[in-house]
């Protein structure tokens, strides 16, 4: 999935050189849950690399989270949804059979100047990835 896409890997030195702004402290951020797809893809209509949500969204996000290995979370503020990040997860090839990575497969947010939301999403899939003793990789579309 990262053909033509850049990537950069990120560790737990990443967690500790974040700086949590008000904005952030403002969110909830929790597991998503398959109630969390309908939000989520309306959030994939924003205007974005990718800006029209379609059913293949609600299909696509209900299959990733159905897999037992997938992280997913969602950020909330005052019970709405404001974002949601889904990660899966990979050997990685040459390694030890233990040894993964995730890979973020979707990220979306509601307006989000300050990169608050995003940053605590992130953040949080970092964690879990290092829990379950796995590196994230973050890929993005050039341009």
């Amino acid at each position: 999935m990262l053909m033509g896409h850049f990537g950069l890997v990120l560790g737990l030195g990443f967690l500790l050189a974040v700086v949590r702004s008000p904005e952030a402290a403002a969110q909830q951020i929790r597991s998503a849950t398959l109630a969390d797809i309908p939000r989520l893809v309306e959030l994939a209509g924003r205007p974005g690399p990718r800006s029209l949500a379609t059913d293949e969204d609600t299909s696509y996000l209900t299959t990733l989270l159905e897999q037992p290995d997938t992280l997913a979370v969602v950020s909330e503020t005052e019970g709405r949804v404001t974002g949601g990040v889904v990660a899966t997860r990979h050997s990685i090839p040459g390694a030890e059979p233990q040894e993964s990575i995730y890979t973020i497969e979707w990220l979306r947010v509601t307006e989000d100047p300050a990169g608050a939301i995003q940053q605590a999403l992130l953040v949080e899939v970092v964690r879990q990835a290092a829990a379950r003793g796995a590196t994230v990789a973050i890929a993005a579309q050039p341009g």
